[in-house]
Formats: C-alpha cells, sequence, structure tokens
C-alpha cells in the first residue's frame, strides 16, 4: 500500500497543468493526479458507505438474535445474569459481516490515502485558492478527524459488546452509525464542493 501511495505522489502527472500526456506513463492509467484524485475519491467514499451499510446489518443481526434468543428465554430485563450463558455464542456467529464491515472500511481508507496524497501534492498556495477549494480542504480535514472518532468508537463498541454492557453498547452504537453516515455525506460534500463554481 505504501508503494501505491509513494508511487501516486512521485509518478503522477499534475492534472492541473495540463501538460501533454503523449509519450508519458501515467499513474495507475489515469491520464494524471487530478483524474486519479477524482476517481479515488469517489471510490473510496463508495467502499466507506458500503462498509456503513454492512456494519449496520452487523448491528442489527446481532440486535434482532439477541432478543429472539431473549424472548425465547422469557427474560424481559436485558441485564438478567441468565441471558449471559445465552448470548455468549451470539458474538462468535456471524462473524463474516462484521469481517466484511472491517474490509470495506480497509479498503476505502487505503484508496483515500492515495487520494490524500495527491490532493495534497497538489495544493494551492493560500492566495490562489478559491472558496471551493476551501471547503474541499476543509472537508479533507473534517474526514480524517471523522475517521479516528470512528475507529475509536467502533473499538468501544465491540469491547462494550464482548462485556455484554447493554446501555454503553447502545449509546456507542447510535453514535459509531451517526459519525458512519456523516463520513461519506463529508466526502461527497467535499467532492462536490470541488467542482462547484462559486
Amino acid at each position: 500500500m505504501f508503494a501505491l501511495i509513494a508511487a501516486t505522489w512521485v509518478y503522477g502527472q499534475d492534472g492541473v497543468s495540463g501538460s501533454s500526456m503523449e509519450g508519458k506513463t501515467s499513474i495507475l492509467d489515469f491520464p494524471g493526479k487530478l483524474d486519479y484524485h477524482i476517481a479515488a475519491g469517489w471510490g473510496s467514499m463508495g467502499l466507506l458507505f458500503a462498509a456503513g451499510a454492512l456494519g449496520a446489518a452487523r448491528a442489527l443481526d446481532l440486535m434482532n438474535r439477541g432478543h429472539d434468543i431473549r424472548k425465547d428465554l422469557g427474560i424481559d430485563d436485558e441485564d438478567d445474569p441468565a441471558i449471559d450463558a445465552a448470548l455468549s455464542s451470539l458474538w462468535e456467529t456471524g462473524q463474516t459481516l462484521r469481517w466484511l464491515h472491517v474490509g470495506f472500511l480497509v479498503s476505502g481508507e487505503a484508496l483515500y490515502l492515495g487520494n490524500a496524497m495527491t490532493g495534497l501534492s497538489m495544493k494551492l498556495p493560500k492566495g490562489e485558492r478559491t472558496r471551493s477549494t476551501d471547503i474541499h480542504l476543509i472537508g479533507f480535514f473534517t474526514h480524517a478527524a471523522l475517521m479516528a472518532s470512528e475507529v475509536i468508537i467502533g473499538v468501544m463498541t465491540t469491547d462494550a459488546l464482548r462485556r455484554r454492557d447493554h446501555e454503553v453498547h447502545l449509546g456507542l452504537v447510535i453514535d459509531h452509525a451517526g459519525v458512519g453516515l456523516a463520513i461519506p455525506l463529508v466526502m461527497a460534500g467535499a467532492g462536490w464542493a470541488a467542482t462547484a463554481v462559486w
């Protein structure tokens, strides 16, 4: 992955300058940095959106199966100690959705790293930037902050689920889903802002 990022940084043609591409190598078969940057941005947004959808499917699957087990046992209180033994195997089953969620997340972020490198290499000096480029840059930093918080909340959510702390887990799932929804929206807004004429 780091080789891909390095190749993006070193060998990418500057699509902003509009130089002729005849006889030149391109970056991953894209005509230049700008074309790669656009494709990687929208592609990583799609992967992160898919990761969120898979994460939501995993959460709903766990919730529905857990509530079915409680109902079958006739337990109304979610903190009843009798539920622990019944739910202990719930976490271990259905891991496919979890690992698909993680896989799409890692793939989206890996692609986004290449996107970030090309974007930063094309960053305009302060006096030459427009409102669109400023909004796009703010979107980049907002995305980075949201991703860092999403990873931390995700780890905390998993830990609360393993400890069977229902109340903490429920609150963290809501936070995790909210931040997860905000990430592709911020990315789409940043992409839209870069093409908007102000």
